[in-house]
């Protein structure tokens, strides 16, 4: 599919059995259809995740997607309205996005900035150009996620990419600003679900977090 503005990927996926797929939090709104051999196609739109969600995916079924940008701001109302009464194939639909979807330029900033590890909250504010207070409407407002929120998702996601290459459990916690490993080891349970040894081996993991999302 071509490319969408304020969508970050349009993927399509066929799920030749059924199955349980681990989702982890990317930072991004996710719209799927889904059409199975059978019976009517569903729209969904999944919200910000702040942990690791299972789905259900049944047997011939198709799975079409698109991945939001991190802060684009979506008319989801009229969007699904439109889509679940359109007679258009979902994939046309799926580009009509950009007419529902913008991207304020202030937001990605924000979202930017916060994805720094080396820049603290008061820096990414004045770097914005704004009060911290005003930073922090700004973001909240926008996504509905606090600034603390992006922050540590940032930082789990880089660590838990950090954990497929190297078994130096205190170092990725060093370098990914954790007090101590087991300060590393709740916050990957927290947000995947599971300890850094376990992520470390779990190949649908790595797979999932190669993809693109947040930080």
């Amino acid at each position: 599919m071509a490319a969408v503005e304020g969508v970050l990927d349009l993927w399509e996926h066929y799920q030749v059995s059924a199955c349980r797929v681990d989702i982890p939090p990317d930072g991004c709104r996710d719209i799927i259809v889904s059409l199975p051999s059978s019976g009517p196609n569903s729209w969904t739109l999944f919200a910000l995740a702040d942990t690791t969600e299972r789905k259900v995916v049944a047997s011939d079924t198709t799975l079409l997607g698109a991945r939001l940008r991190p802060g684009a701001i979506l008319d989801a109302e009229n969007f699904l309205g439109l889509a679940q009464q359109s007679t258009s194939p979902p994939d046309d639909m799926l580009k009509r996005l950009e007419e529902f979807v913008r991207v304020d330029s202030h937001v990605e900033e924000a979202l930017a900035l916060l994805a720094q590890s080396e820049i603290r909250m008061g820096q990414c504010a004045r770097q914005a150009g704004v009060s911290e207070r005003s930073f922090q409407r700004l973001v909240v407002e926008n996504t509905g996620k606090t600034p603390v929120f992006w922050r540590q998702l940032a930082r789990a996601r880089r660590a838990a990419k950090s954990l497929f290459s190297t078994d130096d459990m205190a170092a990725v916690a060093y370098e990914n600003g954790f007090s101590d490993q087991a300060h590393l080891s709740r916050e990957m349970r927290r947000w995947f679900g599971c300890s850094p040894s376990t992520i470390r081996q779990d190949a649908q993991l790595n797979a999932a977090l190669s993809q693109s999302g947040y930080a």
